[in-house]
């Protein structure tokens, strides 16, 4: 069964986990990034935590040294 979320929902949940995945993150910086998110059907099929967490991850594999 496919949860449904309104979009306020998912952007709040989406908010909430990059905030558990950063804690020093402003929630009202992290908000405009999940409201785009929620506006791409890419992001907006999957659940707003693994969506977070993909963006996440991706970010951290960024800024890992060579070596």
């Amino acid at each position: 069964m496919v949860e449904t979320v309104n979009d306020n929902g998912w952007i709040a949940r989406c908010v909430a986990h990059f905030i558990g995945l950063d804690p020093q993150l402003d929630p009202e910086l992290a908000q405009p990034i999940a409201a785009d998110m929620a506006a791409r059907t890419r992001w907006r099929a999957m659940a707003p935590e693994h969506a977070a967490q993909t963006v996440f991850d991706f970010g951290s594999k960024r800024h890992v040294p060579a070596g």
